[in-house]
């Protein structure tokens, strides 16, 4: 749900999009990657999950599903090309009480500070804000959301298509 809110938060202050998302390749978190069996992800994970619904998306065609896992403060967009199919994940959603870390090892209350440290090279100036840091862009990449100057929570993949 926290995730629908920044995604609408982001294409309302952005305006016309594309359809072709650039998701970003080689970033993890933990153990976690976009494209990811849900197999792999079952196997790695060790908190209560609660499923979403299954419904699909006008904008990309495939059947979406949210996989949250309130314990571990991560959410997994899983996708699928069909109603309950085998899916895999879409997208990755830090909350608190996450533990988890970026592979440049940037995770919740992360400093703002860091981030740039360990994203400068990749830092899309232009969509950033105060309050979001945006790593190659909002079509495909890391959004920091920031808050007192710390990272409030980390999405991986496309927040606008």
């Amino acid at each position: 749900m926290l995730r629908i809110f920044y995604a609408c938060i982001i294409l309302m202050s952005v305006g016309c999009v594309s359809n072709e998302a650039t998701l970003p390749k080689g970033d993890r978190v933990g153990k976690f990657y976009l494209g990811l069996s849900e197999l792999e992800v079952k196997k790695n994970m060790n908190c209560t999950v609660k499923y979403g619904e299954d419904v699909m998306w006008g904008a990309d065609g495939l059947y979406h599903q949210n996989w949250e896992y309130p314990d571990c403060g991560i959410i997994f967009d899983m996708t699928s090309t069909e109603k309950n199919a085998t899916k895999e994940i879409e997208s990755i959603t830090l909350v608190s009480p996450s533990t988890l870390k970026t592979d440049k090892g940037i995770g919740i209350g992360s400093t703002e500070k860091e981030v740039m440290n360990a994203y400068k090279e990749r830092w899309s100036k232009g969509e950033s804000r105060e309050d979001l840091f945006v790593v190659d862009s909002i079509f495909g990449g890391i959004l920091f959301r920031l808050k007192d100057g710390k990272v409030e929570n980390v999405f991986v993949g496309a927040g606008a298509e």
